[in-house]
């Protein structure tokens, strides 16, 4: 649940930023437009295309400038996203390998409580059995022969 409502609010996120790359690129076509219809013609309009050549050329910059940090900002995001993922995944994984070592652990004491109550039923002393005071050395023999 959890994971689907921030997987749309990144796509929301991504969105924004390609709806705002858009927008710049958009207005970059309508500066080129507007400035390139009213030429003016004669002496002065020598030094207005001159003058018109600058500011497109700054605001051309100033553009793509801003779509360069948008699109900046949208390669960091999608790093910070895998980012998360990855260790959302990690995470994940490390729980379960856990789970298992628990579930493989508890199988193997069972397995062992089960081979010590068969064998020494018929081969411990009688105070192993019992539980009183028991010998090291016969326990060990025990864990041996298994």
């Amino acid at each position: 649940m959890e994971a689907s409502k921030h997987a749309i609010a990144m796509a929301a996120a991504a969105a924004t930023v390609a709806e705002a790359s858009v927008a710049a690129a958009q207005a970059a076509t309508e500066v080129v437009r507007l400035t390139n219809n009213g030429r003016c013609s004669g002496s002065g309009g020598r030094r207005l295309d001159v003058v018109a050549v600058m500011i497109q050329s700054a605001f051309r910059g100033y553009v793509a400038r801003r779509a360069f940090r948008a699109l900046k900002g949208s390669v960091k995001l999608q790093a910070l996203l895998r980012g998360h993922i990855v260790r959302k995944q990690t995470a994940d994984m490390l729980h379960r390998m856990q789970a298992l070592t628990r579930v493989q652990a508890r199988a193997r004491a069972t397995n062992a409580r089960s081979i010590l109550n068969s064998t020494s039923r018929f081969s411990l002393p009688h105070h192993t059995r019992w539980g009183s005071n028991p010998n090291i050395n016969d326990m060990k023999a025990l864990v041996d022969s298994c």
